[in-house]
């Protein structure tokens, strides 16, 4: 009896909450494609610090001192309000996952994987942000984990003969607040040692998130990373705030 109800679960969710365009309100889809037309297919390559754009998204030699990091790449520029926001929001706190369909489809137009592979390279960890598990509860999932999941998938889809290692590489150890309602100082004294490891890194760690803003947590999980071992660490996020 609780197969069958949670096998009809998702139709129901469909009958009472159906699909509607964030744009013109149509139903069928989270968002029509015609109002796609300005998104930016190259992905973001630019400094997480001084934000000036460079070829691997790396951080500038002036701004190395002031990052963690070894370099962020995106998907997708990301403004508010903006439907890309209203998007997301939906995704992590209205319990939309199946939008998670709509964030496939755009990363598979996208040239990220493509442009450039130098971050997709051999000894690679790739991991992702871990939520605290009191909100992973609450929320059913965690969004950074699910974006692994779709990355690393169009990822072998492209480099078939590569062995791609996920490790789950750090644990939330403090409850924090939604960096999304805070200040950039106030984001950085939150996530203040949050992290820690639970198991050692390779030397390169790619580190995944569904968004950099200010770049806190990113920094912070890097941090972490780095006194435990890794030589270099990267973000790839499916959003970039500007």
């Amino acid at each position: 009896m609780i197969k069958f109800i949670l096998e009809k679960l998702p139709m129901v969710k469909d009958f009472l909450f159906p699909k509607k365009c964030v744009d013109c309100g149509a139903e069928g889809q989270w968002w029509c494609l015609e109002h796609r037309h300005f998104l930016d297919n190259e992905g973001i390559w630019r400094c997480p610090i001084c934000k000036i754009e460079n070829k691997k998204g790396s951080v500038c030699s002036c701004c190395q001192k002031e990052s963690f990091l070894d370099g962020v790449i995106s998907f997708f520029p990301f403004y508010e309000p903006s439907p890309l926001s209203d998007l997301l929001h939906d995704y992590k706190y209205g319990f939309m996952k199946d939008l998670e369909n709509l964030w496939y489809e755009m990363i598979s137009k996208n040239k990220v994987f493509r442009r450039n592979d130098f971050w997709l390279e051999e000894n690679t960890t790739f991991s992702f942000i871990p939520l605290f598990s009191v909100r992973e509860r609450w929320r059913g999932f965690n969004q950074a984990k699910e974006l692994t999941e779709i990355f690393l998938a169009k990822a072998r889809e492209y480099y078939p003969e590569r062995d791609f290692v996920v490790t789950d590489l750090l644990e939330r150890v403090k409850k924090t607040k939604q960096q999304a309602k805070l200040k950039r100082e106030e984001r950085m004294e939150n996530i203040k040692n949050a992290f820690k490891i639970k198991n050692l890194p390779q030397k390169r760690v790619v580190l995944i998130d569904d968004v950099f803003t200010t770049g806190a947590t990113l920094q912070e999980a890097a941090r972490v990373c780095k006194e435990a071992g890794a030589i270099e660490v990267w973000a790839l996020t499916l959003f970039r705030a500007e």
